[in-house]
């Protein structure tokens, strides 16, 4: 019998964004630390390193909007800890128990917003938290001093992210400690009347082989008193040690949630790619780092350059939401939305709307300081970016403002395309999510092939899990620009190996101009991508040849 988690707290202030992030470290070759190393991706590969020349004007920034509307809240009970109520709590029924979870997916809707730090330097992994008096706290990851790599720093806002009261550093390395080359990817929960702040750090100087730590403090801007092992101040020791192979990068960049229990997400790089997660019963008392039972994965990355989740719960939703950026640091960088009803064990879910900026990286999901999201109140994500004009390591943060609701299953969860116009470095401005974002009125591009019009092109879409699909709508470019002349739509089940649909291949196929061309199978068939592939290109106004598309949307039974 199902029934969703719910907490004797109900916020209707915005969120806590936990942005997982990149670790700073060391280990290249000019002995200097970099942001590179520690970070969750473990390695950057030719891809992300891509330093783009095209300049991200004002109107891809977004226009400026009014300060967000932040609800109160009544003060937090600081004995209070929220547990699981019992199916005879309020409009619970039994009907609605035995129909067990909903069967949809959770959708998050972006609009464009604004700058929250310019760069010349990084503050990236922002943690954020909007209390219950509508003020915003912000920690974040910065450059260190004295031969420490990282500091959090602190910081806050009473008027929604559009003014900030100065920096402070809310914690930093202990010298001669465990923790003494970097405290960085800052995660934040308050307990009672705690605020408890997780982050990374090492022993190694190659900047991996990483351990998860905690602080805590009466007030957000500390002081901090880290966890010895036994209880709070003196000698730090991490609550979780990584005991693999010490070349990889380990596990950190936490993110906690404070539903029935304490949940703890963090990275665990041991090779492969995934988010696990910890827990603690409740009572959620003073010694609960020694009361931590692990699960293993949540999430299981998908291998196109994904980071780390952070994850909220919503109480109106019943279920867990986390985030993470996906094809980081490049055109072409999205963001991977995942849902839980149990908080151990993630799927793909939805996110559509305004892009992500060139290069985005570490992103955030805002919540209420125990970690609950509630969709009628202002919410936002927040992530670092490495612009085309910047070099590696300075990086603006830029928040976007969210809505957050549901969406059938068999809407398209994620996307990849063959190419992006603009060559090497790749043009954002037509980069490949704008063919799976929901809006027909963003377009993705190929590179271009000039007077040629036989190449290769594709662009493929992710279902999350396999459906039945009926049949697909292909939304052109206005006049048709780009649209294929010969194609044919595949699908599969892993993204590797393809088969074509039967009846699904065109030749000759004429410019439908602006209108949607709908495709209906013979018959239906059951997989989880869906891919057009283009072996001959139409042209734009100028005689050059592309595969572009507006949208590539999946016709799913029953959706």
């Amino acid at each position: 019998m199902w029934m969703p988690i719910r907490a004797e707290r109900r916020r209707r202030c915005p969120p806590v964004a936990v942005f997982p992030l990149l670790a700073l470290a060391a280990g290249c070759a000019d002995g200097q630390s970099t942001p590179d190393a520690r970070d969750g991706d473990a390695t950057v590969d030719a891809d992300d390193a891509i330093v783009p020349e095209v300049p991200i004007d004002a109107e891809d920034i977004g226009p400026d909007a009014e300060a967000a509307d932040v609800p109160g809240d009544a003060p937090v009970d600081a004995d209070a800890t929220p547990d699981v109520e019992d199916a005879s709590d309020a409009g619970d029924t039994a009907d609605d128990a035995d129909a067990g979870p909903p069967d949809d997916l959770i959708r998050l809707v972006a609009t464009a917003g604004w700058q929250i730090y310019p760069g010349g330097g990084y503050r990236y992994g922002p943690s954020i938290v909007i209390d219950e008096f509508g003020t915003v706290h912000v920690w974040t990851c910065s450059p260190g001093g004295g031969g420490a790599w990282d500091y959090i720093r602190y910081r806050s806002s009473t008027d929604g992210g559009r003014t900030w009261a100065a920096e402070t550093i809310a914690l930093q390395p202990t010298a001669g400690g465990r923790d003494a080359l970097a405290t960085c990817d800052p995660g934040v929960v308050r307990i009672g009347g705690w605020w408890y702040l997780a982050y990374t750090s090492t022993e190694d100087s190659r900047g991996t082989d990483n351990d998860l730590y905690v602080a805590r403090s009466t007030a957000p801007g500390g002081p901090y008193d880290k966890w010895n092992g036994s209880g709070w101040g003196g000698a730090p020791q991490p609550i979780l040690v990584y005991e693999g192979d010490p070349a990889q990068y380990g596990i950190g960049e936490p993110s906690l949630v404070l539903a029935d229990r304490l949940y703890v997400y963090y990275t665990n790089l041991d090779g492969t790619g995934h988010t696990d997660v910890a827990t603690v019963d409740p009572p959620v008392g003073d010694d609960w780092p020694t009361r931590l039972v692990l699960h293993g994965p949540a999430v299981v990355r998908r291998p196109w350059g994904e980071d780390s989740t952070d994850v909220k719960y919503v109480d109106a939703l019943g279920r867990f939401v986390g985030i993470a950026t996906i094809e980081r640091f490049g055109p072409n960088s999205g963001v991977a939305v995942y849902q839980s009803f149990d908080g151990l064990t993630f799927e793909p879910a939805v996110w559509q709307g305004a892009r992500v900026q060139y290069g985005a990286h570490n992103i955030g999901l805002s919540g209420d300081p125990e970690g609950h999201l509630d969709p009628a109140a202002a919410n936002f994500v927040a992530y670092s970016y490495n612009p085309p004009t910047s070099s590696w390591g300075d990086w603006p943060t830029f928040l976007d403002p969210v809505t957050v609701g549901t969406a059938p299953r068999g809407t398209v969860v994620f996307g990849r395309v063959s190419s992006i116009v603009g060559g090497e470095p790749g043009d954002w401005h037509w980069s490949g999510p704008r063919a799976w974002d929901g809006d027909a009125g963003t377009v993705w591009s190929s590179v271009s092939h000039s007077a040629a019009d036989v190449a290769e092109e594709w662009v493929w879409v992710d279902l999350g899990t396999p459906r039945e699909l009926t049949g697909a709508t292909l939304v052109p470019r206005p006049a048709g620009y780009g649209f294929p002349i010969d194609f044919a739509l595949q699908t599969s089940d892993d993204a590797a190996s393809w088969v074509d649909v039967p009846g699904e291949a065109q030749t000759g196929f004429p410019n439908p101009g602006g209108a949607p061309v709908v495709r209906t199978f013979a018959a239906p068939v059951r997989a989880r991508y869906l891919r057009l592939r283009a072996t001959r290109l139409g042209a734009d106004d100028f005689g050059n040849h592309y595969l572009q598309l507006a949208e590539l949307v999946p016709a799913v039974s029953g959706s």
